[in-house]
């Protein structure tokens, strides 16, 4: 059985951001580190390996071709502690970054945990701002924070310069992932940031606020200022990426309060948002934590928040479809797996056949109906064949056509005739194969 395996290297210098602005010396340049999780494909056997290659799905749609999407996550804190390798705290109830980084590289993602700098480096940040007014930064955790590491309150000041110092750092982690795409084989339209409490509101502001050229935002309980939210949306033009908006019950009070009105705001502005609610929890939750997870189209889903993480990042990294994923498929009836031909298609996927009493032949509904009539197809005819298959793909729609080859169990009679599938996509996945067959007389 193939499995993937996670190739982790640490301390790879991103970029250099200026810390000790106050110091007699002046600001210093200190080196920003991230952790890479690489996921290798593992083959038990040689012909295992060569079937990989023939299918491109036994691990999912992320490793059909060379490039694969990647995910730069960063950890949470109050912009004061933690770091890449972990922050999980109070008596670790919370699922570390560092963590969630290796679980996605499982599934196929490029993973980065990033460094960045803290308000206690008392840092520089850039000439980028994405808060316009930082007495409105809310306060409550840090204060509980610092009270933790025995420091005195922050400033508005001191609190403004570590959050936009933390979204410029995200920001150059995501150029410099850019930058090693070839290399590390990553897709650089699939790139999405994230995070954990500090983490996610720097992927926020990093995604909104610095414009990184990303296509998701995961946040886990994560805050942006209404205003700032307003202002970075008017200037995008109603451009900018999808995002999953996660809070739990008993979260702290701005992001609990905010959330709704945050995922307001990007429907808004024509943005696809998602949002998950974690019941009976406070600011920190596990990734098995049970949810409620609300999709774009209204459909409440009872999850856990790492399916629902890895549901969201499905639909807003996925790979669009294309012919080689059409002679995938075509490859998985040519080996009759309805199993693997199941994972093409959306849990609601229709298929016409090229026979049947309604005008549109035999229609079947759902994921149980579908694999059914294609088992049935490979018992009627044992030695089915697709052959000398060709495929194009435009937008949402896309088109097979094929020589179908086979001789019928019932009576041993040989069948070979032209034929063509109409496919109609949703996402990254066949919503409808519509079959078509000349008919032989």
């Amino acid at each position: 059985m193939k499995s993937l395996r996670v190739e982790i290297h640490r301390d790879l210098t991103y970029g250099h951001g200026l810390v000790q602005r106050s110091s007699p010396e002046g600001p210093r340049p200190r080196p920003l580190k991230l952790d890479l999780y690489l996921p290798v494909l593992e083959a038990s056997s040689e012909a295992e390996a060569e079937a990989e290659a023939e299918s491109r799905i036994e691990v999912g749609w992320r490793n059909r071709g060379a490039a694969r999407p990647a995910v730069v996550l960063a950890f949470g804190g109050a912009f004061h502690r933690g770091s890449k390798e972990n922050d999980s705290f109070e008596g670790g109830s919370n699922t570390a970054i560092a963590e969630y980084c290796e679980r996605l590289a499982r599934r196929g993602y490029v993973a980065c945990a990033i460094d960045y700098r803290l308000v206690t480096e008392d840092p520089e940040p850039g000439a980028t701002p994405v808060i316009a007014s930082p007495q409105r930064i809310p306060t409550s955790r840090v204060d509980v924070v610092r009270r933790i590491l025995g420091l005195p309150l922050a400033t508005p000041d001191q609190l403004w310069r570590g959050i936009e110092s933390a979204s410029d750092d995200m920001a150059a982690a995501v150029h410099y992932l850019r930058t090693r795409a070839a290399e590390w084989q990553v897709d650089t339209d699939r790139i999405a940031v994230g995070g954990f409490s500090a983490g996610a509101r720097t992927a926020l502001n990093a995604a909104f606020g610095e414009k990184a050229p990303i296509a998701a935002v995961l946040s886990l309980s994560g805050f942006v200022d209404a205003e700032d939210l307003k202002r970075h949306l008017r200037s995008a033009g109603g451009k900018g990426p999808a995002t999953l908006l996660v809070s739990a019950e008993d979260d702290l009070d701005y992001v609990r309060d905010a959330t709704g009105r945050i995922a307001e705001q990007l429907s808004g502005a024509g943005l696809a948002c998602e949002q998950v609610h974690v019941p009976g929890a406070g600011h920190f939750y596990p990734a098995e934590a049970p949810v409620t997870h609300r999709e774009k189209n209204g459909t409440a889903l009872h999850t856990t928040l790492m399916q629902a993480i890895d549901d969201f990042l499905d639909r807003a990294l996925a790979a669009p479809p294309d012919a080689e994923m059409l002679q995938a498929f075509a490859d998985a009836f040519n080996r009759h797996d309805a199993e693997a031909l199941m994972r093409f298609m959306t849990p609601d996927c229709v298929f016409e056949a090229s026979f049947g009493s309604e005008p549109c032949g035999a229609r079947h509904v759902g994921t149980a109906a579908v694999r059914a009539a294609f088992e049935q197809t490979f018992a009627d005819y044992p030695d089915a064949q697709w052959r000398n298959a060709r495929h194009f793909v435009h937008g949402d729609r896309g088109v097979s056509e094929w020589t179908f080859t086979g001789t019928r169990a019932s009576d041993g009679r040989e069948v070979e005739a032209n034929g063509v599938d109409l496919f109609t996509f949703e996402g990254d996945r066949i919503r409808i194969k519509n079959s078509w067959r000349k008919q032989r007389s």
